[in-house]
C-alpha cells in the first residue's frame, strides 16, 4: 500500500502518521520518540476512510 492520501494534510500537520508491516497498518500520533500508536488496521481490509475517520475521532478527543 502506498501511504499517499491515507491521511489528510491537516491530520499530518497535527502529528498523525502511518506505518505498516506485512499484515497491519499502524496509525500513530506524536513526534519523534513521543509518538504513540493509536490504532492498528488489518492490511487487507483497511480503507482510507476508516483510517482518516479514526484519526479525526482521536483528534476530536484531544481538542476537548
Amino acid at each position: 500500500m502506498i501511504f499517499i492520501g491515507l491521511l489528510t494534510h491537516d491530520q499530518k500537520q497535527a502529528g498523525y502518521f502511518v506505518s505498516q508491516d506485512e499484515d497491519s497498518i499502524y496509525l500513530f500520533h506524536g513526534r519523534n520518540s513521543e509518538a504513540k500508536c493509536i490504532a492498528v488496521f488489518d492490511y487487507e481490509f483497511a480503507t482510507v476512510k476508516e483510517i482518516r475517520d479514526t484519526a479525526q475521532e482521536h483528534f476530536s478527543g484531544i481538542e476537548r
